[in-house]
């Protein structure tokens, strides 16, 4: 191997140096990120438990429901405003 291989060789590896730090330092820093979110998810499961009485893993059916049971409610609001609306104008 001549020299100017070998500087080469020493300028290629120094350069395969500073990206496996770079992405070492990315790595670290998704995994920070991963790390305040699942302390977030589980203040958020801790809340539903607490707070509303209900599994995370149950919300979306309890949402459901309470939309059902919302839309309900409001056609017979609806409904009844009609009837007083009716009713007014006899």
């Amino acid at each position: 191997m001549t020299h100017d291989e070998y500087i080469e060789n020493q300028e290629f590896l120094k350069k395969l140096i500073e990206r496996k730090s770079k992405a070492e330092g990315s790595i670290e820093t998704r995994n920070d990120s991963i790390k305040k979110i699942e302390v977030e998810l589980n203040l958020l499961k801790e809340k539903c438990k607490n707070e509303l009485n209900v599994n995370p893993s149950d919300l979306k059916t309890e949402i459901e429901n309470l939309k059902a049971e919302f839309n309900l409610n409001m056609n017979k609001i609806k409904e009844e405003l009609d009837k007083i609306a009716g009713e007014s104008e006899e």
